[in-house]
Formats: C-alpha cells, structure tokens, sequence
C-alpha cells in the first residue's frame, strides 16, 4: 500500500516519526537578525530534545552583504546555564543566494555549520545529533553573529584645532566579537614625524586597539619618499594584532619636505587627503526562516518558535 492511500494527517505523523518533529519560524529580515553581533533566539525547548536537523534557507536577497558569520547557541533559563556554542563559526553568509541553506552538523561543540553550494539542493545532514535541554527544564536554541575586524561607524578624519594634528570625530569599531567606542579628539592626532622629500608623497595610517589608543602607522619608506599617494598608502604595514585602522593620511610638498607633525596640514603649498576606512556592514537585506527537526527525549518535551 503506497503512501497516497493514508490521510494526510496520517502521513503527516509518520513523517514527524521518522524525519523528527517539524517547527519552523516565521520569516526573518538579514539586516535584523544577521546583524553584526547579533544574538537571536530561535526556537524555545522545554525538557529534553534531540536535534536531528536545524537550518536556515535564505529565501530572498535584497541588498548588499557583509562579511558575517554565524554560530549556532543553547541558553537555559531552568536551570539557568548561560549562553553555550553548540558549534563553530560558519564561513560567511554573504556567500548565501536565494535557495542556499546554512546547516548545523551537530557533533562536537567545534563543527563548522556548512553553507550549501547549490540552491536548492542540501548535500549535508546532521550527522551526530546533540541531545539538548534538562528534564524539566527551560531552554532556548539561538544564533549568534559576528564579523571580522573593523570601523563600525566613521572617524570622519580631517585636521585638526591643532593644524598640524589629524581630528577625529567619536565613532565605534569592533574588535575579536566586541564593540568598543572612542570620543572625538578635536585638537587631533600628532602623525609621527617623518620627512617627506619635495614633490614625493608620504603616508602614515591612524590605528586604534581594544587599549582605545590611537597609534600612528607610518609608511615603510617615507624618507625615501613615494612617486603617488596609492603607493605611499601600499607602503602602511599591515595592521596588527587587537587593532582595526580608522583611515590614512598622504602628503606631498612642492616647496621642500613636508614634516609630519611640524608642517601645517592645511600648508599652501602642500597637498593633503585624508581617507577614512570602509565601514563595515550587516549581512543580505533580505530574509531568511529557520526550520528545526526533533526528537522528544523526556517526557512531555517539546519546541516552540520564538519568533
């Protein structure tokens, strides 16, 4: 006897017993809910589930992305236990067309969530799935996103009160999964000291760490001096570890060297740019809905949408 004999809410049981219990939510904008460092919560569990399937299908791109990532989380209210990864970091979302899925593999804690290639077609399934909730108990499975390194809102470089310092208005950026705000410096910034050779350019780059020290960056070969701006900013080391760069700064002279910190920013015989850093963004404008397949492990236990 095939399938197409049974009622479908027959079918529709047999379905939950073999694929697991199917509870989905609503349809989600990106720009809320893949945010930079956003935590969302999905669905909320009460007693004890096993997690057989747990995904995300992107389900229309409007928009432009950012580098976001996102990592699948368990919090518990009864009892209360706090925030804990139940995997990796995906690689990023912006990869994601409509059609694209990202999926939890379950296992250990450290799986990568894996992002589908082709739309519409899911080449991977959880595997190994984790047993989440308490008897009794109280619980939310989430996500969390994060983003790479970066300037969050911009310093709106300039000169400074100080004609020889570079002023920077308040702004925010976000280091290692935390955002942290610095307050304007209207007086500005002293750039280094280097001397640059008439008619060549120089460059120096303003840094800022989690210490919320600016630090000046200056190019490798300033004394020597650089036949353009754009090679003058290539010369700027890299940036370091626990800093993002807020933007640079270039100069050159026509009526001899131009002095870094000594020589008027504002000089009339001096051409002077000031380029802030690009911003970062949140991921797709567009939405996405998560789908959650389960299997009741306590008694009574069972899975709701949060949103």
């Amino acid at each position: 006897m095939g399938f197409e004999h049974y009622e479908p809410e027959v079918m529709d049981r047999i379905g939950d017993q073999i694929a697991g219990y199917q509870v989905d939510t609503g349809v989600l904008s990106g720009l809320t809910y893949w945010g930079i460092n956003t935590q969302t919560e999905l669905f909320n569990v009460y007693g004890v589930i096993k997690v057989m399937n747990l995904y995300a299908e992107q389900l229309v791109i409007d928009g432009a992305s950012g580098t976001i990532f996102l990592q699948f989380n368990f919090t518990s209210t009864v009892p209360a236990i706090g925030v804990q990864a139940i995997s990796g970091l995906s690689l990023t979302l912006a990869t994601l067309v409509v059609g694209n899925r990202i999926i939890y593999l379950g296992g250990a804690i450290a799986t990568l969530p894996i992002l589908t290639a082709t739309a519409g077609i899911t080449d991977f399934s959880c595997v190994a799935p984790q047993i989440l909730g308490t008897e009794g108990g109280i619980a939310t499975i989430g996500s969390v996103t994060t983003t790479v390194d970066g300037m969050l809102t911009s310093a709106s470089l300039g000169i400074g009160t100080t004609n020889t310092a570079v002023a920077s208005t308040a702004f925010t950026f976000y280091v290692a999964g935390t955002e942290y705000a610095r307050g304007a410096v209207a007086a500005g910034t002293a750039p280094g000291n280097d001397v640059i050779p008439i008619n060549l350019y120089g460059a120096v780059a303003l840094d800022i760490g989690t210490d919320n020290v600016i630090d000046v960056i200056e190019a490798a070969n300033n004394a020597v001096g650089y036949a353009s701006a754009l090679l003058a900013i290539a010369g700027i080391p890299a940036v370091g570890a626990g800093h993002v760069r807020m933007g640079t700064i270039t100069a050159m002279r026509t009526v001899g060297a131009f002095t870094f910190g000594t020589t008027a920013l504002d000089d009339a015989d001096s051409t002077v740019a000031y380029t802030d850093a690009t911003l970062l963004t949140a991921a797709s404008a567009g939405s996405h809905q998560w789908s959650i397949f389960y299997e009741p492990m306590s008694d009574g236990a069972y899975v709701t949408n949060v949103l």
